[in-house]
């Protein structure tokens, strides 16, 4: 088959295209995925610093020896946890 100039401008055109698109669809979701597991991890290690403190708080400590303790205790390899007290008034 013998296409015009018009005709194969027009394929190589939409075959661009539809790859762009499928890219683009993969990288947004591949961005869902890992930012799912962030939100996964990040979760666990709020459920396990929230135990932990718990237990500290729980043996009579004090809200800061409790935080000094959960720091040790709590290992989160290329994270950096930070204990904040709400601030009412």
């Amino acid at each position: 088959m013998n296409w015009s100039i018009r005709g194969r401008l027009t394929a190589w055109y939409s075959g661009v295209a539809v790859l762009v698109l499928i890219a683009g669809t993969l990288v947004v979701r591949q961005e869902r995925v890992m930012l799912q597991r962030l939100d996964d991890e990040l979760g666990r290690l709020m459920f396990t610093l929230q135990g932990v403190m718990r237990t500290e708080l729980g043996e009579g400590l004090d809200l800061q020896a409790a935080a000094d303790e959960a720091s040790i205790d709590v290992l989160a390899p290329d994270r950096t946890l930070v204990l904040t007290r709400r601030m009412d008034g």
